[in-house]
């Protein structure tokens, strides 16, 4: 088994699940509803949120780079173009404003065994990094309220790197800041379309980590060299 001298981490979905998150945006979405009298056609609202996910969410993740706000923002117009409502912008700042109090209210729900590992990581003398696609405020706002960042050595996001999974480059910082190769470093992800092909195609040793999401986005099928179901197995892989 080759040398592991760094495990990297992806942060939503793998070190904490979407659960708390989608029950903000549940809240969020019963909230903007409640705005234009739909609250009693959930059912429809709901159709249009995913069906705008669907739509714009394959426009962003080819680009090598962008800001996950940006991507909200398209996200939300195009959820009430879909009902035929002509969002204004002092509408989706107030919608963003709400999901984001939503959001931080509940918290993040932290996966069984995530501090335990890492602690374990760093007391093997294995650099413990998050790389994570999100914008600085967004993922400042996670590793806060998860508390990681003393369990951490490095930890990366896309609008600090200027690249965003898939793309080499923000792995390959990562790696630079772990100072080791992609061989000696493990990458941990729950997005087999964007975590594990990006790290394999870079040479890292990838580990998917099964996450489940109310989004319906595509999450691909590419297989990764290792697959968990928990975080602490990351440990019999070194």
């Amino acid at each position: 088994m080759p040398t592991t001298r760094a495990v990297l981490f992806d942060m939503g979905g793998t070190l904490i699940t979407y659960r708390n998150f989608e029950q903000a945006r549940r809240e969020a979405m019963a909230e903007f509803a409640s705005w234009f009298g739909l609250q009693d056609d959930m059912a429809r609202v709901q159709a249009a949120f995913l069906r705008a996910a669907a739509d714009v969410w394959p426009r962003y993740t080819v680009l090598p780079y962008y800001l996950h706000s940006d991507l909200g923002k398209d996200m939300r117009r195009a959820s009430a173009a879909n009902l035929g409502i002509d969002l204004t912008p002092e509408l989706l700042e107030r919608y963003q404003a709400f999901f984001a109090e939503r959001q931080a209210a509940g918290g993040v729900d932290v996966r069984p065994g995530v501090y335990e590992t890492l602690t374990e990581l760093r007391a093997r003398g294995i650099h413990v990094g998050i790389v994570s696609n999100a914008d600085i405020l967004q993922l400042d706002g996670m590793v806060a309220q998860a508390g990681v960042a003393p369990y951490c050595d490095s930890i990366l996001c896309s609008e600090e790197a200027g690249s965003c999974k898939p793309d080499a480059g923000i792995y390959l910082e990562a790696l630079r800041r772990a100072g080791c190769a992609p061989g000696e470093a493990l990458f941990v992800g729950d997005t087999p379309d964007h975590d594990i092909a990006g790290a394999n195609a870079v040479g890292l040793r990838s580990v998917l980590i099964h996450e489940q999401t109310e989004l319906g986005l595509p999450r691909g099928d590419v297989r990764a060299l290792h697959t968990i179901a928990e975080i602490p197995e990351v440990l019999g892989l070194l």
